[in-house]
C-alpha cells in the first residue's frame, strides 16, 4: 500500500510537477527571451531537457521499466540541480527574495534526499524479483 502511494506520488511529481513547471517557466520567460540573450536560452534550454528526463524517469515507473529506479534516481538528482542553479544563478524571471536562498536550497536538498532514499531502499518502482 505504502508503496503504490510512494510511487504514485513520485510519478506524479516526475510526469506532471517538473514538465509543468517548465512549461509555465518557457511561458513566462518567451515574450523576454531576446532582452535575455544567449545565458537565458541556454538555461532554458537546460531546464527542458531536465524536463524531459524527468517526464521519461516517470513513465519508467508508471509501465515497471527494469532501470526504473536508476532512471528516477538520475531525473530527482537533475532537477534537484535546476531547482539549486536558480536559486543562485538565473537569466530567466524568478522570485527569490532576499534571505530566502538557504531555507530554498535546505528545502531542495531535503526533498531530494528524501526520494533518492525511498528509491534506493526499493520503496518505489516494480518489485524485484528474486533469482
Amino acid at each position: 500500500m505504502i508503496r503504490r502511494l510512494l510511487t504514485v506520488l513520485l510519478c506524479g511529481y516526475l510526469l506532471l510537477w517538473i514538465p509543468l513547471g517548465i512549461a509555465n517557466e518557457v511561458l513566462i520567460t518567451l515574450p523576454s527571451l531576446d532582452m535575455r540573450g544567449a545565458p537565458a536560452l541556454a538555461e532554458l534550454a537546460f531546464h527542458l531537457l531536465v524536463g524531459i528526463l524527468c517526464a521519461t524517469a516517470g513513465w519508467m515507473l508508471v509501465v515497471h521499466a527494469a532501470d526504473a529506479r536508476a532512471a528516477a534516481a538520475l531525473a530527482v538528482v537533475a532537477s534537484a540541480a535546476t531547482s539549486l542553479q536558480s536559486l543562485f544563478w538565473t537569466a530567466l524571471p524568478r522570485q527569490t527574495a532576499p534571505g530566502q536562498r538557504l531555507p530554498g536550497t535546505l528545502l531542495v536538498v531535503a526533498h531530494a534526499l528524501f526520494w533518492l532514499l525511498t528509491i534506493r531502499g526499493g520503496h518505489v518502482g516494480p518489485r524485484e524479483e528474486p533469482a
